[in-house]
């Protein structure tokens, strides 16, 4: 998979980076179903940093990502304007929370 962007992160010991998917909600369910399953071919076990432009949008992304098991993390691009720790929807523990908390 080609995600739009990566984040490298380090907490501790433990370094990781996320796969960021920006989504404009101009993509179908349908499409967004095929570019999950993609990312179970990838040997990465870290979620997918999803961006969009509502609350309703991530929940459905989070749906799908649920639906094809590819740990997620949904969120809005204004979520993550507003705050440096944005509540995102954890498809692993299927809560929000706070995305230091993932």
């Amino acid at each position: 998979p080609f995600p739009d962007a990566r984040i490298h992160w380090r907490r501790d010991a433990t370094i990781g980076s996320w796969p960021i998917e920006v989504d404009r909600a101009t993509e179908s369910r349908t499409a967004w179903r095929r570019k999950l399953i993609r990312y179970l071919t990838a040997q990465n076990s870290d979620p997918i940093l999803a961006l969009t432009t509502s609350e309703a949008r991530a929940t459905g992304l989070a749906h799908v990502a649920s639906e094809v098991g590819v740990p997620l993390l949904a969120t809005t691009l204004r979520a993550c304007q507003d705050t440096l720790d944005p509540h995102v929807l954890d498809t692993r523990t299927r809560r929000r929370l706070p995305l230091s908390q993932t």
